[in-house]
């Protein structure tokens, strides 16, 4: 399951990379941003995919550590191509 996840986080990095490249480069980058973001959404639903007559699901997955980190990766690739050293932190850092 780990390099399950870890394929996952890498695909919405390679879309937070490309956004970031894309808003350097001064394209225009909402459409594919909420896209995404959309995506991320859907994304949670997967569980329904198990539906049938004896089973089914009334929740899904959150995303917020998914989304966080969707918008974190953009922060950090945009810092990278931009020479502006920032430092991204996701989740709760305790002190």
């Amino acid at each position: 399951m780990f390099q399950t996840r870890l394929a996952y986080l890498s695909d919405i990095d390679k879309i937070a990379k490309s956004i970031a490249e894309d808003f350097t480069g001064g394209q225009k980058i909402t459409e594919r941003l909420l896209k995404t973001i959309i995506d991320l959404y859907q994304s949670a639903k997967v569980e329904q995919a198990f539906k049938d007559e004896y089973f089914e699901t009334a929740y899904h997955s959150p995303i917020t550590g998914e989304l966080e980190f969707f918008i974190a990766r953009i922060l950090f690739h945009y810092s990278a191509l931009n020479d502006k050293n920032g430092k991204f932190i996701c989740g709760d850092k305790k002190a």
